[in-house]
């Protein structure tokens, strides 16, 4: 696979993805999140077979910067000021003390600005190296960039991590989200975390949702955006219908 990962840069085998982040108000804005994926033949390999290995081998960085790259060209295509994306960085990234200054020169070449991308890093990467993290969060926030932290909630104290401090969005863990249906402790347990990041002035994304019958529990609980294969799976195109005809209500299930 290091072999292949290689090869890979070479041969320009990497493919991006998007997968919509819709708000449960419509707000005019398209949020895309990035993906990526490795072309094999006619398969497709997914970031968890390659990306902890990527970063063993000090590719991670390397990974990121093709992402981004592509990611800025497509906005300045695009040229649409309501189009934002999220990308995730890599944890040689975050350790990485050239990674943002040359990201910062990327988007004023193309022109982007710096709210139209969001940089997304790991609660579990803010668990491991929590003093270069927050050196790195530090500078994000002297650059302009956008914060968001995903997995939020699968480690024993989230809300105590001093980049929380400085996100502006936070990606729920999934184990937050299971049997919110059926279990009412886990309800109240999701409605009690969203309160608490909200208060903070978070904005909260419920992921990886792939039943819509969910959908009256997270707008009851007050979830900004949603996130899941229900709505649309990830795709070569950034072509969802963001514009609804009325605002999401518990009525619109009735």
């Amino acid at each position: 696979m290091f072999e292949r990962l290689q090869n890979a840069f070479e041969q320009e085998d990497f493919l991006l993805v998007f997968q919509p982040v819709v708000n449960l108000k419509e707000d005019g804005v398209e949020r895309y999140e990035v993906r990526i994926r490795l072309q094999d033949n006619e398969n497709l390999i997914y970031p968890p077979r390659f990306l902890e290995l990527a970063n063993q081998h000090g590719l991670g960085e390397r990974i990121d910067r093709w992402v981004c790259s592509q990611s800025l060209s497509l906005l300045r295509t695009r040229n649409s000021e309501a189009l934002k994306l999220t990308i995730n960085l890599t944890h040689n990234s975050i350790v990485s003390s050239e990674f943002l200054p040359w990201l910062l020169k990327a988007m004023h070449q193309e022109n982007i600005a710096a709210d139209q991308i969001s940089l997304q890093i790991s609660e579990l990467d803010i668990a491991s190296s929590p003093t270069q993290v927050q050196k790195f969060c530090e500078q994000m926030k002297s650059f302009g960039f956008i914060l968001s932290i995903t997995h939020y909630g699968c480690t024993f104290s989230p809300s105590n991590t001093i980049p929380l401090e400085m996100a502006s969005i936070v990606k729920l863990d999934r184990s937050l989200l299971d049997k919110i249906d059926t279990d009412l402790e886990q309800r109240e347990k999701l409605n009690a975390t969203v309160s608490s990041l909200h208060a903070r002035g978070l904005l909260v994304i419920a992921p990886m949702i792939d039943k819509i019958d969910l959908l009256p529990y997270l707008w009851k609980a007050n979830i900004n955006f949603v996130q899941g294969n229900c709505l649309q799976e990830p795709s070569e195109n950034m072509d969802f219908s963001f514009v609804q005809d009325e605002e999401l209500t518990l009525d619109s299930f009735h």
